[in-house]
């Protein structure tokens, strides 16, 4: 008897209670949940508010998801329009399976291009690794890239990732 007990909680949490956990789990201080990247990934997805950490975070998080090896979070990060189909998603996959390293090391606003509401465009100064004999367009060391965000419902997404604003 105590078994099915046990069983029926458990079934309760993993379809009502998951959600609420994370949700209150956000309430926290921001440090807190900048300091372990998978429950800041699950509680962005089911906050409802537009996100619980900064733009410049947002960016942060995708880097270090693809230095953690999470390539399908990072992916889950991009927007529909940099991931409309499945074959560009595991194109993508490819290109940041090749990354040994992606350390951010600086995020600076563009003054190139204006930001709006809902789009917003920073230079990222990256230290990189890649794999040898990988066949993508980055290359071991510091790189710098141009990545903007845009609001994608009530998340910020990675949009685009350049080489020049």
């Amino acid at each position: 008897m105590f078994l099915k007990v046990l069983l029926v909680v458990l079934i309760l949490f993993t379809v009502v209670g998951a959600k609420g956990f994370f949700t209150q789990r956000n309430t926290q201080k921001s440090e807190d949940t900048l300091s372990n990247p998978s429950v800041t990934l699950s509680i962005t997805q089911t906050s409802d508010s537009v996100s619980s950490i900064s733009n410049e975070d947002v960016i942060r998080r995708f880097f270090a998801l693809i230095h953690e090896k999470k390539i399908s979070e990072a992916i889950a990060m991009q927007s529909k329009t940099m991931v409309p189909d499945e074959s560009t998603q595991q194109q993508w996959g490819v290109t940041w399976n090749a990354f040994n390293k992606a350390v951010v090391l600086s995020i600076t606003p563009s003054n190139v291009t204006p930001p709006t509401d809902t789009r917003k465009t920073y230079r990222v100064d990256l230290d990189v690794e890649i794999k040898p004999n990988s066949q993508v367009l980055w290359a071991t060391g510091k790189e710098v890239r141009w990545v903007t965000i845009e609001k994608e419902g009530d998340l910020w997404k990675i949009s685009e990732i350049a080489t020049g604003p």
